[in-house]
Protein backbone atom coordinates (compact mmCIF):
# COMPACT_ATOMS: atom_id res chain seq x y z
CA UNK A 1 0.00 0.00 0.00
CA UNK A 2 1.34 3.43 -0.87
CA UNK A 3 2.21 5.61 2.09
CA UNK A 4 0.25 8.41 0.45
CA UNK A 5 -3.00 6.70 1.43
CA UNK A 6 -2.14 6.50 5.13
CA UNK A 7 -3.75 9.87 6.05
CA UNK A 8 -6.99 8.85 4.35
CA UNK A 9 -7.01 5.52 6.14
CA UNK A 10 -6.34 7.24 9.45
CA UNK A 11 -9.20 9.67 8.85
CA UNK A 12 -11.59 6.81 8.13
CA UNK A 13 -10.57 4.99 11.32
CA UNK A 14 -10.98 8.14 13.43
CA UNK A 15 -14.41 8.89 11.95
CA UNK A 16 -15.52 5.31 12.53
CA UNK A 17 -14.45 5.52 16.17
CA UNK A 18 -16.33 8.78 16.66
CA UNK A 19 -19.49 7.40 15.09
CA UNK A 20 -19.33 4.23 17.17
CA UNK A 21 -18.86 6.32 20.32
CA UNK A 22 -21.98 8.41 19.79
CA UNK A 23 -25.17 7.59 21.64
CA UNK A 24 -28.29 6.96 19.56
CA UNK A 25 -30.92 9.67 19.25
CA UNK A 26 -33.67 7.17 20.07
CA UNK A 27 -33.56 4.06 22.25
CA UNK A 28 -36.43 1.65 21.61
CA UNK A 29 -37.76 -0.25 24.61
CA UNK A 30 -39.69 -3.37 23.63
CA UNK A 31 -41.85 -4.25 26.63
CA UNK A 32 -45.52 -4.98 26.05
CA UNK A 33 -47.79 -2.42 27.80
CA UNK A 34 -44.97 -0.78 29.72
CA UNK A 35 -46.35 2.81 29.72
CA UNK A 36 -43.42 4.36 31.64
CA UNK A 37 -43.83 7.68 33.42
CA UNK A 38 -40.62 7.92 35.47
CA UNK A 39 -37.03 7.66 34.31
CA UNK A 40 -33.65 7.82 36.06
CA UNK A 41 -30.12 6.93 35.04
CA UNK A 42 -27.63 4.85 37.00
CA UNK A 43 -24.08 4.08 35.82
CA UNK A 44 -24.34 0.39 36.71
CA UNK A 45 -27.91 -0.31 35.59
CA UNK A 46 -28.47 2.14 32.75
CA UNK A 47 -31.84 3.83 32.45
CA UNK A 48 -34.42 2.88 35.06
CA UNK A 49 -38.03 3.05 33.91
CA UNK A 50 -41.23 2.81 35.92
CA UNK A 51 -44.42 1.22 34.66
CA UNK A 52 -47.90 2.56 35.40
CA UNK A 53 -49.44 -0.73 34.30
CA UNK A 54 -46.94 -3.46 35.19
CA UNK A 55 -45.55 -1.96 38.39
CA UNK A 56 -42.04 -3.39 38.07
CA UNK A 57 -38.97 -1.21 37.52
CA UNK A 58 -37.02 -1.96 34.33
CA UNK A 59 -33.39 -1.30 33.44
CA UNK A 60 -32.57 -0.30 29.86
CA UNK A 61 -29.12 -0.19 28.28
CA UNK A 62 -28.10 2.26 25.59
CA UNK A 63 -28.63 -0.42 22.90
CA UNK A 64 -32.20 -1.07 24.08
CA UNK A 65 -31.43 -4.26 26.02
CA UNK A 66 -34.10 -4.40 28.72
CA UNK A 67 -34.61 -6.49 31.83
CA UNK A 68 -36.51 -6.25 35.10
CA UNK A 69 -34.57 -4.41 37.78
CA UNK A 70 -37.02 -4.54 40.71
CA UNK A 71 -40.02 -6.83 40.95
CA UNK A 72 -42.24 -6.95 44.02
CA UNK A 73 -45.91 -7.91 44.34
CA UNK A 74 -46.48 -4.62 46.18
CA UNK A 75 -45.30 -2.62 43.18
CA UNK A 76 -48.53 -2.32 41.23
CA UNK A 77 -48.38 1.03 39.42
CA UNK A 78 -45.12 2.95 39.54
CA UNK A 79 -44.69 6.54 38.39
CA UNK A 80 -42.01 9.05 39.37
CA UNK A 81 -38.50 7.77 40.19
CA UNK A 82 -35.58 9.35 42.02
CA UNK A 83 -32.14 8.04 42.98
CA UNK A 84 -31.18 9.03 46.52
CA UNK A 85 -27.41 8.62 46.50
CA UNK A 86 -27.13 9.51 50.20
CA UNK A 87 -29.06 6.34 51.10
CA UNK A 88 -28.17 4.23 48.05
CA UNK A 89 -31.87 3.91 47.26
CA UNK A 90 -34.23 4.24 44.35
CA UNK A 91 -37.41 6.03 45.40
CA UNK A 92 -40.47 5.02 43.40
CA UNK A 93 -43.96 6.50 43.56
CA UNK A 94 -46.35 3.56 43.59
CA UNK A 95 -50.17 3.55 43.72
CA UNK A 96 -50.80 5.08 47.20
CA UNK A 97 -47.26 4.74 48.51
CA UNK A 98 -43.56 5.36 47.96
CA UNK A 99 -41.17 2.41 47.70
CA UNK A 100 -37.63 2.63 48.99
CA UNK A 101 -35.61 0.20 46.88
CA UNK A 102 -32.03 -0.80 47.70
CA UNK A 103 -29.87 -0.13 44.65
CA UNK A 104 -27.49 -2.99 45.38
CA UNK A 105 -30.09 -5.72 45.91
CA UNK A 106 -33.06 -4.24 44.00
CA UNK A 107 -35.21 -5.24 47.00
CA UNK A 108 -37.89 -3.00 48.51
CA UNK A 109 -36.48 -1.79 51.83
CA UNK A 110 -39.66 -0.06 52.85
CA UNK A 111 -43.08 0.79 51.46
CA UNK A 112 -44.36 4.06 52.89
CA UNK A 113 -48.16 4.26 52.58
CA UNK A 114 -49.55 7.79 52.19
CA UNK A 115 -53.30 7.23 51.96
CA UNK A 116 -53.86 8.14 55.62
CA UNK A 117 -52.15 11.49 55.21
CA UNK A 118 -54.30 13.84 53.15
CA UNK A 119 -56.21 17.08 53.32
CA UNK A 120 -59.46 17.31 55.26
CA UNK A 121 -62.48 16.39 53.18
CA UNK A 122 -60.50 14.76 50.38
CA UNK A 123 -62.01 11.41 49.42
CA UNK A 124 -60.21 10.68 46.18
CA UNK A 125 -57.21 8.53 45.31
CA UNK A 126 -54.00 9.77 46.88
CA UNK A 127 -51.89 9.16 43.72
CA UNK A 128 -48.28 10.11 44.57
CA UNK A 129 -46.76 11.32 41.33
CA UNK A 130 -43.13 12.34 41.74
CA UNK A 131 -40.47 12.30 44.43
CA UNK A 132 -37.15 13.95 45.24
CA UNK A 133 -34.69 13.80 48.16
CA UNK A 134 -32.72 16.54 49.89
CA UNK A 135 -29.58 14.48 50.49
CA UNK A 136 -30.23 14.40 54.25
CA UNK A 137 -32.58 11.44 54.32
CA UNK A 138 -35.81 13.32 53.65
CA UNK A 139 -37.97 12.68 50.60
CA UNK A 140 -40.62 15.04 49.23
CA UNK A 141 -43.56 13.64 47.28
CA UNK A 142 -46.21 15.34 45.14
CA UNK A 143 -49.83 14.21 45.09
CA UNK A 144 -51.44 14.99 41.74
CA UNK A 145 -55.03 14.50 42.90
CA UNK A 146 -54.80 15.42 46.59
CA UNK A 147 -52.52 18.35 45.65
CA UNK A 148 -50.32 18.24 48.70
CA UNK A 149 -46.62 17.64 49.24
CA UNK A 150 -45.65 14.95 51.71
CA UNK A 151 -42.37 14.62 53.53
CA UNK A 152 -40.96 11.21 54.40
CA UNK A 153 -38.16 11.43 56.94
CA UNK A 154 -35.12 9.19 57.30
CA UNK A 155 -37.03 6.70 59.42
CA UNK A 156 -39.73 6.41 56.70
CA UNK A 157 -42.34 8.32 58.71
CA UNK A 158 -44.64 10.33 56.40
CA UNK A 159 -46.51 13.55 57.09
CA UNK A 160 -48.09 16.41 55.18
CA UNK A 161 -45.39 18.95 54.46
CA UNK A 162 -47.33 21.71 52.69
CA UNK A 163 -50.73 22.30 51.09
CA UNK A 164 -51.96 25.40 49.36
CA UNK A 165 -55.42 26.51 48.23
CA UNK A 166 -53.98 27.64 44.90
CA UNK A 167 -53.20 24.03 44.06
CA UNK A 168 -56.78 22.73 44.28
CA UNK A 169 -58.19 21.20 41.10
CA UNK A 170 -61.48 19.91 39.77
CA UNK A 171 -62.22 16.19 39.74
CA UNK A 172 -60.31 14.52 36.91
CA UNK A 173 -57.72 17.26 36.59
CA UNK A 174 -54.02 16.61 37.18
CA UNK A 175 -52.53 18.94 39.75
CA UNK A 176 -49.08 18.79 41.31
CA UNK A 177 -46.66 16.79 39.22
CA UNK A 178 -42.88 17.00 38.82
CA UNK A 179 -40.67 18.09 41.72
CA UNK A 180 -37.00 19.03 42.13
CA UNK A 181 -34.78 20.13 45.00
CA UNK A 182 -32.43 23.12 44.68
CA UNK A 183 -29.73 22.42 47.24
CA UNK A 184 -27.95 25.77 47.39
CA UNK A 185 -31.26 27.54 48.11
CA UNK A 186 -33.00 24.78 50.11
CA UNK A 187 -36.16 25.13 48.03
CA UNK A 188 -38.41 22.84 46.03
CA UNK A 189 -39.55 23.53 42.48
CA UNK A 190 -42.93 22.00 41.74
CA UNK A 191 -44.97 21.85 38.54
CA UNK A 192 -48.78 22.04 38.42
CA UNK A 193 -50.18 20.48 35.26
CA UNK A 194 -53.69 21.89 35.01
CA UNK A 195 -52.60 25.41 35.97
CA UNK A 196 -49.51 25.24 33.70
CA UNK A 197 -47.45 26.89 36.42
CA UNK A 198 -44.18 26.40 38.26
CA UNK A 199 -44.06 26.98 42.03
CA UNK A 200 -41.24 27.47 44.50
CA UNK A 201 -41.56 26.07 48.03
CA UNK A 202 -39.19 27.32 50.72
CA UNK A 203 -38.41 24.27 52.87
CA UNK A 204 -37.44 26.27 55.96
CA UNK A 205 -40.71 28.28 56.03
CA UNK A 206 -43.06 26.11 53.90
CA UNK A 207 -44.00 29.28 52.00
CA UNK A 208 -45.23 28.92 48.43
CA UNK A 209 -44.63 31.42 45.61
CA UNK A 210 -45.38 31.27 41.91
CA UNK A 211 -42.32 31.43 39.70
CA UNK A 212 -42.73 34.30 37.26
CA UNK A 213 -42.37 32.66 33.88
CA UNK A 214 -44.45 31.80 30.83
CA UNK A 215 -47.27 29.26 30.95
CA UNK A 216 -46.00 25.71 30.53
CA UNK A 217 -48.78 23.63 28.93
CA UNK A 218 -48.86 20.02 30.10
CA UNK A 219 -46.01 20.57 32.59
CA UNK A 220 -44.94 17.15 33.84
CA UNK A 221 -41.46 16.05 34.94
CA UNK A 222 -38.73 18.41 36.18
CA UNK A 223 -34.99 17.73 36.03
CA UNK A 224 -32.39 20.06 37.52
CA UNK A 225 -29.11 20.16 35.60
CA UNK A 226 -25.63 20.58 37.06
CA UNK A 227 -25.44 24.19 35.85
CA UNK A 228 -28.60 25.09 37.78
CA UNK A 229 -30.96 25.22 34.80
CA UNK A 230 -34.20 23.27 34.81
CA UNK A 231 -35.53 20.88 32.18
CA UNK A 232 -39.34 21.03 32.09
CA UNK A 233 -41.21 18.38 30.11
CA UNK A 234 -44.55 19.34 28.61
CA UNK A 235 -46.53 16.14 28.19
CA UNK A 236 -49.52 17.22 26.13
CA UNK A 237 -47.53 19.93 24.34
CA UNK A 238 -44.81 17.46 23.21
CA UNK A 239 -42.41 20.23 24.20
CA UNK A 240 -39.40 20.29 26.48
CA UNK A 241 -38.30 23.65 27.86
CA UNK A 242 -34.96 24.70 29.30
CA UNK A 243 -35.52 27.26 32.05
CA UNK A 244 -32.89 29.48 33.63
CA UNK A 245 -33.14 31.78 36.63
CA UNK A 246 -30.80 34.51 37.87
CA UNK A 247 -32.80 35.58 40.94
CA UNK A 248 -33.18 32.42 42.99
CA UNK A 249 -36.24 31.18 41.05
CA UNK A 250 -38.37 34.21 41.74
CA UNK A 251 -38.59 34.28 37.97
CA UNK A 252 -37.33 32.19 35.08
CA UNK A 253 -36.82 32.59 31.37
CA UNK A 254 -37.05 29.97 28.65
CA UNK A 255 -33.55 29.64 27.23
CA UNK A 256 -34.48 27.02 24.64
CA UNK A 257 -37.21 24.62 23.58
CA UNK A 258 -37.23 21.20 21.98
CA UNK A 259 -40.24 19.75 20.16
CA UNK A 260 -40.50 15.96 20.37
CA UNK A 261 -41.63 13.78 17.49
CA UNK A 262 -43.16 11.24 19.90
CA UNK A 263 -46.27 11.56 22.09
CA UNK A 264 -46.46 11.90 25.87
CA UNK A 265 -42.97 12.90 26.92
CA UNK A 266 -43.06 12.60 30.70
CA UNK A 267 -39.73 13.36 32.35
CA UNK A 268 -36.01 13.55 31.68
CA UNK A 269 -32.83 11.89 32.91
CA UNK A 270 -29.19 12.82 32.34
CA UNK A 271 -26.63 10.32 31.05
CA UNK A 272 -23.02 11.50 30.76
CA UNK A 273 -24.13 15.08 30.20
CA UNK A 274 -26.80 14.20 27.62
CA UNK A 275 -30.53 14.59 28.26
CA UNK A 276 -32.98 11.77 27.54
CA UNK A 277 -36.77 11.87 27.80
CA UNK A 278 -39.13 8.94 28.27
CA UNK A 279 -42.42 8.63 26.38
CA UNK A 280 -45.45 7.06 28.05
CA UNK A 281 -48.00 6.70 25.20
CA UNK A 282 -50.91 7.14 27.59
CA UNK A 283 -54.21 6.37 25.88
CA UNK A 284 -52.60 4.20 23.19
CA UNK A 285 -53.88 0.66 23.86
CA UNK A 286 -51.69 -2.44 23.55
CA UNK A 287 -48.54 -0.49 22.86
CA UNK A 288 -45.51 -2.78 22.55
CA UNK A 289 -42.65 -0.32 21.98
CA UNK A 290 -41.67 2.85 23.82
CA UNK A 291 -38.99 5.42 23.06
CA UNK A 292 -36.31 7.06 25.16
CA UNK A 293 -35.39 10.12 23.13
CA UNK A 294 -32.18 12.14 23.30
CA UNK A 295 -32.85 15.86 23.18
CA UNK A 296 -30.52 18.72 22.37
CA UNK A 297 -31.16 22.30 23.36
CA UNK A 298 -29.76 25.10 21.21
CA UNK A 299 -29.02 28.17 23.33
CA UNK A 300 -27.02 31.34 22.83
CA UNK A 301 -24.20 29.62 24.71
CA UNK A 302 -23.91 26.68 22.34
CA UNK A 303 -25.48 28.09 19.18
CA UNK A 304 -22.97 27.72 16.35
CA UNK A 305 -21.63 30.89 14.73
CA UNK A 306 -21.64 30.48 10.94
CA UNK A 307 -18.37 32.40 10.59
CA UNK A 308 -16.68 30.34 13.29
CA UNK A 309 -18.02 27.15 11.76
CA UNK A 310 -16.69 28.13 8.34
CA UNK A 311 -13.30 28.93 9.84
CA UNK A 312 -13.18 25.57 11.62
CA UNK A 313 -14.09 23.69 8.42
CA UNK A 314 -11.46 25.62 6.46
CA UNK A 315 -8.82 24.95 9.13
CA UNK A 316 -9.66 21.23 9.17
CA UNK A 317 -9.46 20.97 5.37
CA UNK A 318 -6.18 22.90 5.32
CA UNK A 319 -4.75 20.67 8.03
CA UNK A 320 -5.79 17.55 6.14
CA UNK A 321 -4.18 18.95 2.99
CA UNK A 322 -0.91 19.61 4.77
CA UNK A 323 -0.87 16.15 6.32
CA UNK A 324 -1.64 14.49 3.00
CA UNK A 325 1.01 16.57 1.23
CA UNK A 326 3.69 15.73 3.76
CA UNK A 327 2.74 12.05 3.71
CA UNK A 328 2.84 12.01 -0.08
CA UNK A 329 6.24 13.68 -0.09
CA UNK A 330 7.65 11.19 2.42
CA UNK A 331 6.23 8.28 0.43
CA UNK A 332 7.71 9.65 -2.81
CA UNK A 333 11.12 10.15 -1.18
CA UNK A 334 11.17 6.59 0.17
CA UNK A 335 10.13 5.21 -3.18
CA UNK A 336 12.92 7.06 -5.02
CA UNK A 337 15.51 5.93 -2.51
CA UNK A 338 14.38 2.33 -2.98
CA UNK A 339 14.68 2.66 -6.76
CA UNK A 340 18.14 4.18 -6.44
CA UNK A 341 19.26 1.37 -4.17
CA UNK A 342 18.03 -1.23 -6.63
CA UNK A 343 19.80 0.42 -9.57
CA UNK A 344 23.13 0.93 -7.91
CA UNK A 345 25.81 -1.75 -7.62
CA UNK A 346 27.60 -1.63 -4.33
CA UNK A 347 31.47 -1.64 -4.97
CA UNK A 348 33.28 -3.96 -2.62
CA UNK A 349 36.68 -2.24 -2.89
CA UNK A 350 37.94 0.99 -4.44
CA UNK A 351 41.48 2.28 -4.60
CA UNK A 352 42.15 5.84 -3.55
CA UNK A 353 45.01 7.02 -5.79
CA UNK A 354 45.63 10.16 -3.81
CA UNK A 355 46.03 8.43 -0.47
CA UNK A 356 47.04 5.02 -1.69
CA UNK A 357 44.51 3.18 0.49
CA UNK A 358 41.40 1.14 0.14
CA UNK A 359 38.05 2.95 0.59
CA UNK A 360 34.90 1.14 1.58
CA UNK A 361 31.60 2.98 1.24
CA UNK A 362 29.64 3.21 4.45
CA UNK A 363 26.40 1.29 4.76
CA UNK A 364 24.32 4.36 5.50
CA UNK A 365 25.16 5.84 2.11
CA UNK A 366 22.29 3.85 0.65
CA UNK A 367 19.75 4.35 3.43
Amino acid sequence: MSHAFLPYLLSIVICACLVCGETPNVITVSVDKLYPEGIEYHEAYGFLLSSTTLGSIYSVQIDGTTKIFANDSRLTSTRGLHIDTSRNELLACNSDSVARINLDTAKVNNLVVLSNYTRTGFNGTVMPNDVVSDGSGNAYVTGSSSNIIWIIDGSSTPSIFVQDQRWLTQVGEIGLNGIEYVKNQNVLLVGHTSKQLLYKVDISTSSVTTVDTQLLPGIDGLTLLSDGSLVVVGNSAKTIWLLKSIDGWKSATVASTFTSQYPNPTTAAVREGEIFVSHAYFGVPDRKKFEIEKITFVTQDNKPDNRSLSFIILAVLLGMGIVCGVAFGVALYIRKRQQRYQQMELPTNEFDDTRGRSLSLPDDEFL
